[in-house]
Parts: C-alpha cells; sequence; structure tokens
C-alpha cells in the first residue's frame, strides 16, 4: 500500500497541474482561434462588400442585403445570395457564392471543434478542482485515488488530442 502522505503529495500536484496546465493551453488555443476567425470574417466581408449590389433585381432584395452585409451579418447575407440564386450576378453565383460558403463551413467546423475541445477541457479542470478539494479523503482509498489520477490523465489526452483537432482545423494539416 503507498504511503499516504506521498499519496496526498501526487494528488495535490497532479490536479493542480492539469487545471492550470489546461487553463494556459485553453488561453493560447482561444488567441489562435479569435485570430483566424477574424480573418475568416475580413474575407467573408470583404466578399459580401463586392457582391452587395449585385444580389437581383429586387430593390427590397437589395436593400436587406445592404443591411446585411453592413451590420457584418454574414451567413444571413450569404443565405440571401442562396435564396435568390437565379436572380444573382453570374459572377457571385459561380465563384464567390461557393467561395463564401466554404468560408463559412470552415468557420462552423472550427467552432463546433472549438466548442467540444473546450466542454472537455472545462469537465478536466471541474474534475481536478472536486479531487482537489476530496484530497485527503480520496488519499485514504488508493482505488479511489488510482482511479481519479487515470481519469484526470485521460481527460487531459483526450483535451490535447481535441486542441491538437482544432489547430489542424486552422492551419489546413
Amino acid at each position: 500500500m503507498p504511503d499516504p502522505h506521498e499519496l496526498v503529495t501526487t494528488l495535490y500536484y497532479t490536479f493542480s497541474t492539469i487545471a492550470q496546465s489546461l487553463a494556459g493551453a485553453v488561453g493560447l488555443l482561444a488567441a489562435f482561434v479569435v485570430l483566424h476567425l477574424s480573418q475568416l470574417n475580413q474575407r467573408l466581408q470583404a466578399e459580401a462588400d463586392l457582391c452587395k449590389l449585385s444580389v437581383g433585381p429586387n430593390p427590397a432584395v437589395q436593400q436587406r442585403a445592404i443591411t446585411l452585409c453592413n451590420t457584418g451579418q454574414m451567413a444571413e447575407f450569404w443565405a440571401l445570395c442562396r435564396e435568390n440564386y437565379q436572380v444573382v450576378d453570374a459572377s457571385i453565383r459561380d465563384s464567390r457564392l461557393p467561395w463564401a460558403e466554404t468560408l463559412l463551413r470552415e468557420r462552423g467546423l472550427i467552432l463546433d471543434r472549438l466548442r467540444r475541445a473546450l466542454m472537455i477541457t472545462a469537465g478536466a479542470i471541474v474534475m481536478s478542482v472536486a479531487a482537489l478539494s476530496a484530497t485527503p479523503w480520496i488519499a485514504r482509498h488508493p482505488c479511489i485515488a488510482v482511479s481519479a489520477l487515470v481519469a484526470g490523465v485521460s481527460l487531459v489526452l483526450l483535451s490535447v488530442v481535441l486542441y491538437v483537432n482544432v489547430l489542424r482545423t486552422l492551419f489546413g494539416r
């Protein structure tokens, strides 16, 4: 049976390190994601600025397109272009609309993967904080201590895999 004092020390160091490391990693990941999403939004806005006056002959549709574009509602703007597909200028319909829809899908994929990574990370941090507060009790039960350590390390590894997945989506690898 392990020395209870050593087990307590191991639990404290492990779970405090998990919480701190994941918090730092999330901050770094968030910086990359915000930068990339900002660039995506700028590209979508630039495309929309070029297209907003060519969304069909209907003045009401054109005014709606201009309003959506000027307020930065890119998903709605490109949906309006898609709804008016037959009357949209051919240059928009054949090149700009598919490109913008690709950018919107990429943005959605990034946000979905980030959301997944953040949920697992939040779970790992909450578990670590809970384990820290219960460390004296956990240390008295070696099987529970080992299980908690395995669970904590597993959540860290899963978080890292999900971070890599987000970064691969950002950088296209």
